[in-house]
């Protein structure tokens, strides 16, 4: 477990995350580095853990229905690089999602796929080429994403390729955006007395460092910085959802049948029901 490089990810990097889920997971985080050492972590999923308390892989947890489609779980944080304590806490690893569709996209018994997301995004980094990865092997062979919780920001950026993407009325979807969070503490520094010298080469070299203040270039900088992976992120949606406009890309999240109306949903339907439409649309597909 590396406690330094999680809470820096928290810190500095940009994200595909709703603010308010973002702060709970940092809060989360935060308090299981203070009960590390304990018998307890806070945030541990069961649902990803096996009865002796380890990361369960996710290959494990894919469940196949009679009908030959695989159901696949994806729960927690989106991230690259996760490492098992972080997996545990909830974090899905871009890479260990990447590795079991396509095994699932080789597999012969395996003719259709249905994703089981429930998630409120994560990390920039690794989402947009997880996504075209999706999108690529949904060519190969029917992937259909469902959800009655959540699919948001980087959920719904490696959803948004699918063969298509159902939803109950009730979950939330969309947050279509980019952040990221830089904290300012230069203020309080200077009320205790305290002044941060940064020698540095290049006026954005140091940006952030704490107890600085940003200059405007630095602000610009960090701006375009977030404005492009933003734009990846709409040209994606775009891409395989015409018909979604710009004000639905705002960072607003939707309720499902709100979601349906704007295109960002294809169907309210329960999760048999997905299930069952992958295996009809497999079918019909294959008479073709």
């Amino acid at each position: 477990m590396n406690i330094e490089r999680t809470m820096r990810r928290f810190l500095c990097e940009a994200w595909y995350m709703p603010a308010d889920q973002f702060s709970l997971m940092l809060q989360t985080a935060a308090l299981a580095v203070a009960t590390f050492g304990r018998e307890t972590l806070v945030g541990a999923a069961g649902r990803v853990t096996s009865d002796d308390g380890k990361y369960m892989p996710l290959e494990k947890r894919v469940e196949m229905h009679s009908n030959n489609v695989a159901v696949v779980p994806v729960e927690g944080v989106i991230g690259l690089g996760w490492d098992d304590w972080e997996k545990r806490m909830g974090g899905m690893d871009v890479e260990e999602l990447c590795c079991v569709l396509s095994d699932l996209a080789q597999a012969p018994k395996v003719k259709a796929i249905v994703l089981n997301i429930n998630s409120p995004g994560g990390l920039v980094t690794g989402t947009p080429e997880c996504a075209e990865h999706i999108a690529a092997l949904a060519q190969v062979k029917p992937i259909f994403v469902w959800t009655n919780t959540m699919i948001a920001s980087a959920a719904y950026f490696i959803a948004a390729g699918a063969t298509a993407i159902y939803s109950s009325a009730s979950a939330l979807v969309g947050s279509i955006g980019v952040y990221l969070p830089l904290l300012d503490i230069s203020g309080l520094y200077e009320k205790l007395g305290l002044k941060v010298e940064l020698f540095k080469s290049g006026a954005l070299k140091g940006a952030g460092y704490p107890g600085v203040a940003l200059t405007d270039e630095q602000r610009e900088h960090f701006q375009e910085h977030v404005q492009h992976a933003f734009t990846a992120f709409r040209d994606h949606v775009k891409a395989y959802r015409q018909h979604v406009e710009d004000d639905c890309m705002q960072g607003q999240c939707m309720w499902g049948d709100q979601a349906q109306a704007a295109g960002l949903v294809d169907s309210i339907a329960c999760m048999e029901q997905a299930i069952c439409d992958a295996g009809q649309y497999a079918d019909l597909m294959a008479e073709h």
